[in-house]
């Protein structure tokens, strides 16, 4: 998640009491994913989903530039188990249809790391940066393989904050753009079997509503939010050139749902 950009209490923008040059917020968060693959040499027909309850920490640092401008770092690690719809494919292509093939408590683990720079006065706009890795453990699971799946995007995001009671209240839209992203699928990490394709096109949006509020000598932060992203067919590679088989990663979707909770230092 790019993780938004405020300084002072709640956040508010060129606060009097603020005397922080940097600060940092630590936290927790839980959601729920759902993973969806399509064919669409099939008429973007449903090919695999994966559905996980993912729980793992967070942090941001964001350093002030100025009373108005400021620089930011987030990362954040999440884990969980996901449960398995999709079908069988044979060596020569053919799929047993969605559906035939379930499979539940696979291991699955996510981490992301981002930069970014925002403006506020006394809307924020910001840019910033992400990379982000996804493990698949289904090759402990019957027709199943391992999955990671690495990508590159950058965002812009904007943002408003205002005051309601003792509590700040901020609304915050992101829209993501894919840069690049690498997907390694075999037998096991490190199998020279498996193949690695190249994803070129993807785009995806968040949307988050924070809650920060005095919580006795400390500021929590409690973010309700919503990510998407959409990422298109990869390119083909070629797996059997005597048969003239290749694969891709298919068009595919994910879909979060969840909360987060910080505490500032």
């Amino acid at each position: 998640m790019l993780a938004h950009s405020s300084f002072g209490y709640a956040g508010q923008y060129n606060p009097p009491e603020y005397d922080q040059a940097i600060r940092a917020l630590v936290g927790i968060e839980s959601y729920s994913e759902t993973y969806t693959e399509y064919d669409t040499r099939r008429g973007n027909a449903k090919f695999m989903q994966q559905s996980a309850l993912m729980r793992g920490i967070n942090s941001r640092v964001e350093f002030a530039l100025s009373p108005a401008h400021v620089a930011f770092v987030t990362a954040r690690y999440a884990t969980g188990q996901s449960d398995y719809i999709g079908g069988y494919q044979n060596a020569a292509g053919t799929y047993s249809g969605y559906g035939t093939l379930r499979s539940y408590g696979t291991p699955r683990s996510t981490y992301e790391l981002g930069i970014g720079f925002a403006v506020f006065k006394p809307l924020t706009v910001g840019i910033g940066v992400n990379q982000r890795v996804l493990e698949d453990h289904s090759e402990f699971t019957a027709g199943g393989y391992y999955r990671k799946n690495t990508i590159l995007y950058d965002s812009v995001f904007i943002k408003y904050s205002f005051q309601l009671d003792s509590a700040q209240i901020t609304p915050k839209a992101t829209y993501k753009h894919l840069i690049g992203g690498k997907q390694y699928s075999g037998p096991s990490l490190g199998i020279t079997q498996g193949t690695t394709n190249t994803q070129n096109s993807g785009s995806g949006y968040n949307f988050e509503v924070s809650f920060i509020f005095p919580a006795g000598n400390r500021t929590v932060e409690l973010t309700p939010f919503y990510r998407f992203m959409d990422i298109q067919d990869s390119d083909w590679v070629s797996t059997n050139t005597a048969t003239g088989m290749g694969v891709i990663e298919p068009k595919n979707r994910t879909i979060e749902t969840g909360v987060s909770a910080q505490l500032l230092f």
